[in-house]
């Protein structure tokens, strides 16, 4: 009986730890990603990491517990409210924006939307917020609703090369439906979208160019970056009231299908 007891109580580990979603992680692995996801319990420990770290006097603070303490991403908070287009800019008559957001701090919301958490700073080299499919993301911000919805992930990279593109290309091919594709004239950036019944993804390519200075000579290096986004498709409705548009991201072409 006792070994019998015993394979019950590991099974029922085995299947509580099988069962774990991706908020549970430190990491988020963005293939794992539901429509239940808690934005704020995920970025919880986070954003107590950042204000812990931004109270401390500096004066206080040696070298050794500095580096350690810039060791961690830093996370803020705003709270996202719908604003009239006054200035008539957007393709809606209302738009989304933070209230501490330059464009919008001296107007008066119409209503208040969710929140966003946002990585503001960072270390490519040593931090992981995101993984999918061994591609890792240092920075990563997402938005929710009022009521707690995931509403939109916006994951990004900037160390990544043409083959970590191709594989994580294929990945994506190999498991959600092919969504739009698109190239902006302006900034040339390559979008690709997948989908499935709950999500939007998509794959935003860019290449920069930086200047670099070493000692008294400077050139310049161009860079791919990436976006990596997750759309909630529960708001797409939503966002007609604001031109399809919100996080940066535009979502017109699956409205205008409709």
């Amino acid at each position: 009986m006792k070994n019998t007891h015993n394979i019950i109580i590991l099974s029922v580990i085995i299947l509580s730890l099988a069962s774990c979603s991706a908020q549970d992680e430190k990491i988020v692995n963005l293939a794992n990603i539901t429509t239940d996801f808690n934005v704020a319990k995920f970025y919880k420990e986070k954003l107590e990491t950042t204000n812990e770290t931004l109270a401390k006097d500096p004066k206080k603070i040696d070298k050794e517990d500095a580096s350690q303490l810039l060791d961690n991403p830093f996370i803020i908070k705003d709270t996202l409210c719908y604003f009239k287009d006054v200035m008539e800019r957007l393709p809606g008559d209302m738009y989304i924006a933070s209230k501490s957001d330059w464009m919008s701090r001296k107007l008066k919301p119409i209503k208040n939307f969710g929140y966003a958490y946002k990585t503001v700073a960072w270390s490519e080299e040593n931090d992981t917020i995101a993984v999918i499919n061994q591609v890792y993301f240092p920075k990563v911000d997402m938005i929710e609703s009022e009521n707690g919805d995931l509403v939109l992930i916006t994951a990004s990279n900037s160390t990544i090369d043409e083959a970590g593109i191709k594989k994580l290309e294929t990945f994506l091919k190999s498991k959600y439906k092919v969504g739009k594709t698109s190239e902006s004239d302006f900034s040339h950036e390559k979008v690709s979208d997948w989908q499935n019944e709950d999500f939007i993804y998509r794959l935003v390519k860019m290449e920069k160019t930086y200047s670099v200075s070493s000692g008294e000579e400077s050139h310049f290096e161009k860079k791919l970056e990436i976006e990596y986004v997750i759309f909630n498709k529960k708001y797409l409705p939503i966002i007609k009231e604001t031109g399809n548009r919100i996080g940066g991201q535009s979502f017109e072409q699956y409205n205008l299908a409709k």
